[in-house]
């Protein structure tokens, strides 16, 4: 029997449907340009929503996760510091299923008033919604109910508001999801400039003798803390992920008014084997009484098959 031989650059290029660039340490030195196309590809200036306000962050932290993700302690520490934080806000997970079969994506929302308590969440053909409850009118409604999660083709997105939709067009459209969230700015909520998060899976492709890898984005939108009106925009990459290790990011380092926003960079969690066990450790990790809904999604990395589960403060109507 013919042993399989790697493939060459040309033909893993003809499997691709895009165009490849070398992001290595280079990227520092070509980003002024890149910001420039960006800016012209993605934010058309007739558009007055899509403005691109403040510096932009790049960080390719695959090193950083397989040097985390080393300990388990490291992961365990991460669940701490979410228990130990009354209000975390919103919050994202992204990452592998302890035993390496499917990739995760973890999505929370939480609240603090009667209001934002008073939402649930569903599941709608390949989407996941966040919904007032029974039909209640929300104040604040445009920045409380959107589509937390969508699938476009082999790509996952997931967010912490309308920008989900941003991105999704923006990969319809053949652009990337980095060119979705640079269209976007923090959300508009002062004093608190809640900022907006988003990851996305996508399930690359593998060789002859390679199964296919997950690839991970996480993305974060803050405000700049010298200016409240500018944001500052930050792009995380994993694409080396381990069994059992997931990459979190959220809304606020803590309690308080206005509400402090989270500048970090993403931290290590760990990641159980199956939906169910993923979201009952994260649900009795919030703070019982902010909680509002929480959802895990579970991408099968062979096939594809896509599996969630929801749980809702409370029952939806």
């Amino acid at each position: 029997m013919a042993k399989k031989r790697p493939l060459t650059s040309a033909e893993v290029r003809k499997r691709l449907a895009h165009p490849i660039i070398d992001a290595d340490g280079h990227l520092l030195e070509v980003g002024p340009v890149l910001m420039d196309y960006l800016r012209h590809a993605s934010c058309p200036p007739q558009h007055p929503r899509q403005t691109v306000a403040g510096p932009v962050m790049y960080a390719s932290s695959t090193f950083l996760s397989e040097l985390k993700m080393s300990s388990p302690h490291v992961a365990a520490d991460g669940v701490r510091r979410l228990s130990s934080n009354p209000y975390p806000g919103r919050g994202i997970v992204v990452g592998v299923n302890s035993i390496g079969t499917a990739a995760i994506q973890v999505y929370w929302i939480m609240g603090r008033s009667e209001n934002s308590r008073s939402r649930v969440m569903r599941r709608e053909g390949n989407a996941i919604k966040v919904e007032p409850l029974g039909g209640t009118s929300l104040a604040g409604a445009e920045l409380l109910i959107y589509t937390a999660m969508l699938q476009v083709g082999k790509r996952h997105v997931v967010s912490n508001g309308d920008q989900t939709d941003t991105i999704a067009n923006a990969l319809a459209a053949g652009r990337t999801f980095g060119s979705g969230m640079l269209s976007r700015q923090h959300e508009p909520d002062a004093p608190h400039y809640t900022p907006r998060i988003a990851g996305m899976v996508e399930i690359g492709l593998g060789g002859e003798d390679e199964p296919a890898r997950p690839i991970f984005r996480l993305a974060k939108i803050t405000s700049d803390p010298a200016d409240g009106t500018q944001s500052v925009h930050g792009f995380y990459s994993f694409t080396r992920l381990a069994p059992g290790a997931g990459m979190c990011i959220h809304t606020y380092a803590g309690d308080g008014n206005p509400l402090p926003s989270f500048r970090e960079d993403p931290f290590p969690v760990p990641l159980s084997a199956g939906v169910d066990d993923i979201a009952g450790t994260y649900w009795e990790t919030l703070n019982v009484n902010n909680r509002v809904a929480l959802v895990v999604k579970a991408i099968d990395i062979a096939t594809g098959a896509v599996q969630s589960k929801i749980l809702n403060r409370h029952k939806p109507a």
